[in-house]
C-alpha cells in the first residue's frame, strides 16, 4: 500500500506541477521510490515463497510414499476427466510418528484446487482423515495450523469440532499474519 501511495503521490506531483521543474523532479523521485519499494517487496515475497516450496519438497512432499508410511497416511481426491483418466483435485496428510508421540497426529498439506473449492471436497477429505485417525487406538488428540488468510478453512475446521488453542504472529516489517493452532480430541470433544 505504501508503494502504491508513493507512486500515486509522485504521479500527482508531476501532473499538478505545471511549469515547475523542481516539482516534476521531486514527483519523479517519489514515484521511482514507490516502484522500487513495490519491486523489493515482490522480490522478498517471491524469495520466501520459493524457499518454503523448496523446504516442503525436501521434506514430506519430496517422497510422499516414504514420509506418510502407515500409520501415517496421505489421501487425494480425484475427479474423472471427460476424455478419460483422472485429475487430482485435493489432498491431505496425517502426520503421525508413534515413536515420537503416541498420542498426537497432525494435519498436513490440506489443499483443494482453486477451481474445485466450495464444493465440500475439503470437508470430505477431513472427515476421512478424522475417521482414520480415530481408528488408531493410541491417538487422543489431533493438531493443525492455519492462518487468518484462510477464513473458510478455519470455519470448516470449527464445524468439524476443531478448537483454536494457540496463536502466533509471523512476519516482519512488511506485514504479519496470525497463525492459529487448532486441536480436536477423539470423538470431537
Amino acid at each position: 500500500l505504501i508503494a502504491y501511495l508513493l507512486g500515486g503521490v509522485g504521479l500527482g506531483m508531476g501532473v499538478v506541477s505545471g511549469p515547475s521543474t523542481r516539482w516534476r523532479w521531486t514527483g519523479t523521485l517519489v514515484c521511482t521510490a514507490g516502484i522500487a519499494l513495490f519491486a523489493g517487496v515482490r522480490y522478498y515475497i517471491t524469495r520466501e515463497m520459493l524457499g518454503f516450496c523448496d523446504e516442503v519438497m525436501r521434506g514430506d512432499l519430496g517422497d510422499i510414499g516414504e514420509y506418510y508410511k502407515a500409520p501415517a497416511m496421505f489421501w487425494v481426491a480425484v475427479q474423472s476427466r471427460e476424455n478419460g483418466g483422472e485429475e487430482v483435485i485435493g489432498g491431505v496428510g496425517l502426520d503421525y510418528s508413534p515413536e515420537k508421540d503416541t498420542r498426537t497426529a497432525h494435519v498436513r498439506r490440506m489443499i483443494v484446487s482453486p477451481k474445485h473449492r466450495r464444493r465440500g471436497i475439503a470437508a470430505r477429505l477431513m472427515q476421512v482423515w478424522i475417521d482414520y485417525a480415530e481408528s488408531i487406538p493410541a491417538l487422543r488428540e489431533f493438531d493443525l495450523e492455519t492462518s487468518d488468510l484462510q477464513p473458510g478453512a478455519r470455519r470448516m475446521y470449527e464445524r468439524l469440532g476443531w478448537r483454536a488453542f494457540a496463536e502466533e504472529r509471523a512476519g516482519n516489517f512488511l506485514g504479519t499474519v496470525v497463525i492459529r493452532q487448532f486441536r480436536r480430541t477423539v470423538g470431537g470433544r
